[in-house]
């Protein structure tokens, strides 16, 4: 399941690096996996109601609505769509991995991870802080909370035009 902070904050090079980081990772999937995406801000919305089977249309349809987001969902608000991936049932065998995209701070951090705690039998957060407003709390919180990983992505700094005098 993939989860992409599509708030505000996200507008510019931020919703346009996860929009590729998203179609990257949707393009490493097996033929057969099952996979969803989920898009959050103040209300958050599902790329489809059940999960996709992964294949050529399916992907060529996934790739088209990933072009479609825009970071145009208002706050950060991701209790409630982590509350529903939580809910969802156990697959046979499985435990369900958790891609999270993120920049920014989210209303109410201890509960969203108290939320993935509580359902770490089921499933595993790889979360990413996108940018320096990143909450390490959040992103280092609900990976660990649920045996899964955590990465901090900053800005690339180009040297050539750092002003050394300053």
């Amino acid at each position: 399941i993939f989860i992409l902070d599509c708030s505000g904050s996200m507008q510019g090079s931020s919703i346009e690096e996860a929009k590729a980081a998203l179609d990257l990772s949707l393009r490493s999937l097996n033929e057969g996996d099952l996979f969803r995406i989920i898009c959050f801000g103040s209300s958050w919305n599902a790329y489809s109601n059940e999960p996709v089977l992964y294949g050529e249309k399916t992907l060529k349809d996934a790739v088209e609505y990933i072009r479609s987001i825009s970071a145009n969902m208002g706050g950060t608000e991701l209790r409630e769509p982590i509350s529903h991936v939580c809910r969802l049932p156990k697959p046979d065998g499985y435990i369900r991995d958790v891609i999270l995209l993120t920049d920014g701070e989210v209303s109410y951090p201890d509960e969203v991870i108290h939320e993935v705690c509580k359902a770490s039998e089921k499933l595993r957060v790889f979360s990413f802080g996108i940018g320096y407003g990143a909450s390490h709390h959040l992103v280092k919180g609900i990976a660990r909370a649920s045996s899964g990983a955590f990465e901090m992505i900053q800005p690339y700094m180009d040297a050539a035009n750092i002003d050394l005098k300053a």
